[in-house]
């Protein structure tokens, strides 16, 4: 019998609506966004702590998403504000409202944010 395929939780944005919609207080979901470079490509450090913190919350699917984008399909003020470098840049949104900036691959301000920020099941 064949593995069985994991679940993808990390996708993509595409476009800078995408993004927008994805940062607006209409969006009731903890999203944490990946920004990287288009030569670097997205953090693949972290899928495996991305999965970790994923698997830590019941019905996690209603509570929270995890993203990356290219910092070419930011809108300009947005790609100004964080300065993508080769360094990876996680930010964290929840209902419009900036929750973190962290710089660099760092699991533990991340998961931190994540346990502080992530929506209760009955919200």
């Amino acid at each position: 019998m064949p593995p069985k395929a994991q679940k993808e939780i990390i996708q993509a944005i595409n476009s800078p609506e995408h993004f927008l919609e994805l940062i607006s207080p209409e969006n009731k979901k903890l999203a944490v966004i990946d920004i990287h470079l288009t030569w670097c490509g997205p953090c693949v450090v972290m899928n495996q702590n991305y999965r970790t913190i994923w698997f830590n919350y019941e019905e996690a699917d209603k509570r929270l998403e995890f993203y990356t984008i290219d910092s070419t399909v930011l809108p300009k003020e947005y790609a100004d504000k964080f300065h993508a470098s080769c360094k990876p840049r996680f930010v964290i949104y929840l209902e419009g409202e900036l929750k973190a900036n962290i710089d660099g691959a760092d699991y533990t301000k991340i998961e931190s944010t994540v346990s502080t920020y992530i929506p209760s099941l009955d919200e």
